[in-house]
């Protein structure tokens, strides 16, 4: 069973989440940083906080927390975080697939290579 503190964790990132389906972004940020704050391995939390710091403009924290997000995905011996690369209609790469889901936009590939 988790502990409030993981429980707590959690709310934030889920509040973070909604917050970024929304569109307010520095609510993003401020709930998933409470989240890190409790648990600074929540993978969520930093997936929601780097794309809020994407749409903002934010580049360099935004690549800061993709990358964290690869080491602590890495470190934790989870399968590679991104596997596969899918095509457009032109057959151009498009965006990298991460566990069955799309990464965050185009600065993940920038992230991997760091």
């Amino acid at each position: 069973m988790p502990s409030s503190v993981e429980i707590r964790s959690i709310c934030h990132s889920n509040s973070g989440g909604c917050f970024l389906k929304l569109g307010k972004y520095d609510n993003t940020i401020k709930e998933c940083t409470e989240a890190l704050e409790l648990n600074p391995v929540c993978v969520k939390a930093l997936v929601r906080r780097g794309e809020a710091h994407e749409k903002l403009e934010h580049f360099e924290e935004a690549i800061a927390d993709f990358h964290l997000h690869s080491f602590v995905s890495h470190s934790a011996t989870r399968a590679p975080c991104c596997r596969k690369t899918r095509k457009d209609e032109g057959g151009n790469d498009c965006k990298t697939e991460r566990n069955g889901q799309f990464c965050p936009g185009p600065l993940w590939d920038e992230c991997r290579q760091l």
